[in-house]
């Protein structure tokens, strides 16, 4: 049985046993303790129970909490997954929740407006086609001929 260094490996009749408890995505992960950045580990700050995978079939990094996928960082472990984990920590819920409501006001307004815009577009239209009593003719040039 092969291990690297930082893999938990388990030898091949665990995988035998438990094939039908586990499904095959979760044999093709591999748990992160130690990687170039120490991103693993500045995880643990963070929250203590996060477990960073590497997925060998999406070829991409995972955050687990609890046995749960918090987050998928990519293809590559650096510092900017490591913001975007702190970022969307639960500490920083109600700063998450807050930003949620100031871009969906924002989004309101701008629908508001431009529903406004588009109404006054509309009536417009319609005051300058009653104006002209219904016609959108010009009859002064109606018995022209034209030639080819």
């Amino acid at each position: 049985m092969l291990k690297f260094e930082g893999e938990k490996s388990f030898p091949l009749e665990f995988y035998k046993k438990n094939i039908n408890k586990k499904s095959v995505d979760e044999i093709m992960k591999k748990l992160i303790t130690h990687d170039l950045y120490n991103i693993s580990s500045r995880a643990k700050n963070i929250d203590r129970d996060y477990l960073i995978f590497y997925d060998y079939a999406r070829k991409i990094y995972e955050v687990h909490h609890h046995g749960n996928i918090v987050k998928v960082l990519g293809h590559r472990l650096d510092k900017s997954c490591l913001d975007s984990l702190y970022t969307s920590h639960v500490r920083n819920s109600r700063k998450i929740f807050e930003d949620m409501d100031e871009t969906n006001s924002r989004i309101d307004r701008k629908n508001e407006s431009e529903l406004l815009r588009r109404s006054r577009e509309e009536l417009s239209s319609k005051v300058a086609y009653a104006d002209k009593r219904g016609y959108d003719v010009d009859f002064s040039r109606a018995n022209a001929t034209r030639w080819i």
